[in-house]
C-alpha cells in the first residue's frame, strides 16, 4: 500500500533516511576509531561523546518549538545540510591528519543539528502520508531505524578495514547526505497552518509537564 506511485514521497523520504543513517552511524563509529588510532588514550573516547550529547541536550527543546513554527522540510534539509558539511570537513581533516579540535568541533556541530534533524523527520512524515498509511509508514520507519544501528557500525569498520583508514567512510557519508538532500528537495508536504504561540520558558517546558502529568 505504501509503495504504490501516489506514495513516491515516502519512498524518498525512506531512502534518504535510510542512507543518511548508514552514513551517521558509519562515521561516529568510525571517527572514535580514528581518535584512538591516533592518541591511543582513552579520555579523547569519552570527550567525542560529550562533545555530541551537550548540543542534543541543550537544543532538543528549542528545537521542538522551531519545528512547530516553521516547515519541517526546510528544517531537516538545514540539518541534512550540516551532516554533509560536517562529513566533508572530516574527510579533509582525515586525509590531511588535520588537528583533533576540527574534529571535536566538527562533531558538536553535527550534534547540534542532529537535535533538529529528529523531531523535524518524526513531524514531516504525517504531512507526505495519508491518515490510513500512517501506521505503516511508522512500522517502516522504525525498521528502517533498527536495520541503520547495525548495518551502519559494520559498513564502517569493513569500509575502514578495506581502506585502511577513515577518509573514506567519511566520503560516503557526505556522498549519502548529498543523495538524502536532494530526496527532500523532490518532497512537497501538504500545507498545514503555522503555531502562532511565542516562544517561552512555559511553552519549552509544556511537553515535559505533559509526560509528568500523563504517566
Amino acid at each position: 500500500m505504501l509503495f504504490r506511485s501516489k506514495n513516491g514521497e515516502f519512498r524518498l523520504l525512506l531512502v534518504g533516511n535510510i542512507l543518511s543513517m548508514l552514513g551517521m552511524q558509519a562515521l561516529l563509529t568510525t571517527v572514535a576509531w580514528e581518535v584512538f588510532q591516533r592518541t591511543r588514550e582513552p579520555w579523547p573516547l569519552a570527550m567525542l561523546g560529550l562533545v555530541q550529547f551537550v548540543p542534543v541536550m541543550l537544543l532538543c527543546l528549542p528545537a521542538g518549538q522551531l519545528v512547530d513554527r516553521f516547515e519541517r522540510r526546510r528544517v531537516l534539509l538545514c540539518a541534512v545540510l550540516m551532516f554533509l558539511v560536517g562529513a566533508l570537513t572530516l574527510t579533509i581533516n582525515s586525509a590531511r591528519q588535520g588537528p583533533l579540535w576540527i574534529t571535536y568541533l566538527t562533531l558538536a556541530l553535527v550534534g547540534g543539528a542532529r537535535a533538529f534533524a529528529q523531531p523535524a523527520r518524526a513531524a514531516l512524515l504525517p504531512e507526505i502520508v495519508s491518515r490510513e498509511s500512517f501506521a505503516n509508514a511508522v512500522a517502516w520507519s522504525s525498521g528502517s531505524f533498527q536495520f541503520t544501528m547495525v548495518a551502519g557500525p559494520a559498513l564502517g569498520g569493513w569500509l575502514t578495514y578495506l581502506t585502511g583508514g577513515a577518509t573514506a567512510v567519511y566520503a560516503l557519508t557526505a556522498v549519502c547526505c548529498l543523495i538524502y538532500l536532494v530526496c527532500l528537495l523532490c518532497i512537497t508536504p501538504r500545507p498545514r497552518p503555522a503555531s502562532r504561540e511565542p516562544i517561552t520558558l512555559r511553552s519549552l517546558g509544556a511537553g515535559l509537564v505533559f509526560v509528568w502529568n500523563n504517566r
